[in-house]
């Protein structure tokens, strides 16, 4: 169990990596950077999108019938921003983190940038099993209607 911790003894003892492989890590930290910010443009263009279809749809006209589909893309673009939003954060963190730690050879701190990613990691992770339960159960109900009917 003691090999699974990112943050084990010997990234703590030292960072030995040769000047080119540190330029090399900061140049995929910068691209992971630039990437992160990407996310955030497009999660403040998705807040937009949001917005947009709250104040065309049904929905904004009358509150008291709204209907099923109209309520699932609501939670859906919600969920959407917050996934974005979040997936952008922890790349963030690791690209701010893992260009102070190489460049200031500090083994802490890039052992943190290191954690970043791997919540990045761990956070898409869970959306793709989430995404695939529910594409699951959309063939599911798919089939099952399609046997319902007899086709």
């Amino acid at each position: 169990m003691e090999n699974n911790s990112i943050l084990d003894t010997e990234i703590r003892q030292s960072l030995s990596l040769n000047s080119s492989s540190k330029n090399k890590f900061i140049r995929v930290a910068q691209w992971a950077k630039f990437i992160a910010i990407m996310l955030f443009i497009n999660s403040i263009y998705m807040i937009y999108q949001f917005v947009q279809m709250t104040i065309a749809t049904q929905y904004s006209r009358s509150r008291n019938n709204l209907e099923f589909g109209e309520l699932v893309s609501v939670l859906t673009m919600i969920a959407v921003i917050i996934f974005t939003f979040f997936a952008a954060y922890n790349l963030w963190n690791f690209a701010n983190s893992a260009i102070l730690g190489l460049r200031k050879n500090n083994p802490k701190i890039f052992a943190i940038s290191i954690e970043s990613l791997r919540s990045y990691f761990k956070f898409y992770g869970l959306f793709m099993v989430v995404i695939a339960i529910i594409t699951a159960m959309i063939f599911y109900t798919i089939y099952y209607l399609s046997n319902l009917q007899g086709l």
